[in-house]
């Protein structure tokens, strides 16, 4: 069908052009009904013995009855819903009829089925459409590399932010990655899966690997773990001098890059283990402040807000002065103490995006909070996110689960006013910011805990 009306457009737009029309033209498109599909196990509202002398496998969807029958349907209210009655008056062949409303049936069918008579939307509406000829000037769309440096034989997302300047919906896009400095887009070079790595980890060989490292420390054990998330690892070896030289691996992880290689069990008892090599990290650990205060000067004010805007992963070009820096106000809660924020907007405007992506002093949760995340966890003896974190991000707001005892309640309150919670050892973060993101107006429950 698909192939059908794409042929008869070809033809229609062949005939306009060829006689320059195109002004001139006017196209109208109306389609036929078709038949609707009754699915198997749909409801039937309809007492089919009622009617089994009547209907038939031909029309089970609409049936003629005389004067008596016709009456006594027409004014039954218990059946109204189920179907609808058309007098002989209107029917144009002198007879009553009795139409299925929805999916009923007067005759019971048990599998599924294609009717093409019956009362349904689909059969009632009938799609047409209206065009005209119509010229507009059309910008590029804006595309952005989000970064544009990828590492060979590593596994990675290409990134992409596309914007549209036109006050009008892009349908389909197509985008080309050519190999023009990019080794990503190598056609010899292929992107190693998980498995690829692990047997060549297997086969002796040493593998390089682009990742989120993280170190965890088991004191019950008196062991030292590092996670490669790439490779859904937990357990791997990472030597006292690595862990050392690059700290961030104890707190949030640390991007980098590092060679890896298996040492294999050497009896039945012991299992097989990757070591790190050495860890070569790309992820910024230590921030010169007095380098950005000397740049600033050369800086006016908005070509220093273009530079914010752009450091936040937007571009600054299709944005206007003051969206801009509605953009970073998203901000103030990260370098402002205990400056709290609510963000009610429709889905997929960035809410938490910047959040997700900006900084590693901040934590982005949603769903189900309980005081154990927030505060401190007593059986596990761990502290909460309060205590870790600059900012905390409550994404999605009023889809937020909390505890019935309403425990997290009087916590969040009383934390507002005094910036304390019972476990003392863990109050030192008093300056925490907490950011609120809701796809509708917060709640007042939600609006309760911003002072």
């Amino acid at each position: 069908m698909a192939f059908i009306i794409e042929h008869i457009t070809e033809l229609i737009a062949g005939f306009i052009r060829r006689n320059h029309l195109e002004e001139k033209s006017k196209i109208f498109f109306i389609s036929e009904h078709g038949s609707a599909l009754i699915a198997k196990g749909v409801k039937n509202e309809i007492d089919t013995s009622y009617f089994k002398e009547i209907a038939t496998d031909y029309n089970h969807r609409y049936i003629s009855l005389d004067e008596k029958k016709f009456n006594q349907i027409k004014t039954n209210k218990n059946i109204s819903d189920a179907i609808f009655p058309l007098d002989k008056e209107f029917s144009g062949d002198g007879k009553n009829y009795v139409i299925a409303r929805g999916y009923n049936r007067f005759k019971e069918l048990h599998d599924e089925f294609y009717v093409h008579d019956g009362a349904l939307p689909e059969k009632i509406i009938v799609p047409a459409g209206y065009f005209v000829y119509s010229t507009r000037d059309s910008q590029p769309l804006i595309i952005q590399l989000i970064k544009d440096e990828y590492r060979l034989k590593v596994k990675e997302t290409l990134k992409l932010r596309i914007a549209n300047p036109n006050d009008r919906p892009v349908k389909n896009i197509h985008i080309d990655v050519l190999a023009d400095g990019l080794t990503l887009a190598e056609t010899e070079e292929k992107l190693l899966k998980e498995q690829a790595d692990k047997n060549r980890l297997f086969e002796q060989e040493e593998v390089k690997i682009l990742d989120n490292f993280s170190v965890s420390v088991n004191l019950a054990k008196g062991d030292r773990y590092l996670n490669i998330p790439f490779l859904d690892e937990t357990s791997a070896f990472v030597s006292s001098q690595i862990v050392q030289e690059n700290e961030m691996l104890l707190n949030s992880g640390l991007w980098g890059v590092g060679p890896l290689f298996y040492m294999p069990p050497t009896d039945e008892k012991s299992k097989g283990q990757l070591w790190m090599k050495e860890l070569k990290p790309f992820q910024l650990a230590n921030l010169d402040i007095s380098y950005f205060f000397e740049c600033r000067k050369y800086f006016n004010t908005l070509q220093w807000l273009d530079l914010l805007v752009s450091s936040m992963g937007f571009n600054h070009r299709i944005y206007s002065e003051r969206q801009k820096i509605l953009l970073i106000s998203r901000l103030i809660p990260m370098v402002e103490p205990r400056f709290n924020l609510v963000e009610p907007a429709p889905k997929g405007t960035g809410k938490s995006f910047v959040f997700e992506n900006m900084s590693r002093y901040v934590a982005v949760r949603s769903g189900s909070i309980s005081p154990a995340v927030l505060f401190y966890n007593d059986a596990r003896k761990i502290p909460g996110l309060i205590t870790r974190y600059d900012c905390v991000v409550l994404d999605e707001a009023q889809k937020v689960k909390t505890d019935s005892s309403g425990k997290l309640t009087a916590l969040l309150k009383s934390y507002k006013v005094n910036r304390d919670f019972p476990q003392k050892q863990y109050t030192q973060n008093h300056m925490l910011a907490f950011w609120y993101s809701s796809s509708v107006l917060c709640s007042v429950f939600t609006a309760s805990w911003m002072q």
